[in-house]
């Protein structure tokens, strides 16, 4: 075993108390666990990792760093901004409900999010897992799930605010 690995031995580029490997000893900030994996604008991750050690790509394929020329995040996502820059809530009173009359789509509803300039739409086949990408950018509250008779039963739902 490591001895370095979860001994707080100093700081990461943010500033945050962090092991030989830089893992932080903080909540990372992740915009809806376990739903959303996405880092909060706010995420004491972002800009912290070591330049030296990342991979070039994140888990959705977005190059790393981001921006260029700024330290890379710590974990699996990588956050378009360069260093923390403030939190946004998640979307938690989403309504689903049948298109009517009988199109067998499926419209969510949900109120705005406070700071949030677009939304994303996630499905699953299990509560409480992450999810598979539906829609993104959605400028209003409300989407139409079209594709509904193609959805495996049960079909899982849920909606997170971007800046």
């Amino acid at each position: 075993m490591e001895t370095a690995l979860g001994i707080i031995s100093g700081v990461n580029a943010n500033g945050d108390p962090c092991d030989a490997f830089t893992n932080i000893f903080g909540d990372p900030s992740f915009v809806y666990m376990p739903y959303d994996i996405h880092l909060q604008t706010g995420s004491r991750c972002i800009g912290a990792a070591n330049a030296a050690s990342f991979p070039p790509t994140d888990f959705e394929g977005n190059p790393r760093p981001s921006p260029l020329g700024s330290n890379p995040d710590i974990g699996m996502d990588e956050n378009p901004l360069g260093v923390p820059g403030g939190t946004i809530a998640p979307v938690t009173d989403l309504v689903i409900r049948p298109d009517f009359p009988g199109t067998g789509n499926m419209i969510l509803y949900w109120s705005p999010v406070t700071g949030a300039s677009s939304y994303n739409v996630y499905g699953a086949t299990s509560p409480y897992v992450s999810g598979t990408l539906l829609a993104t950018g959605i400028a209003g509250t409300t989407w139409t799930d079209i594709n509904t008779s193609s959805r495996p039963s049960p079909y899982f739902y849920y909606v997170t605010a971007t800046r």
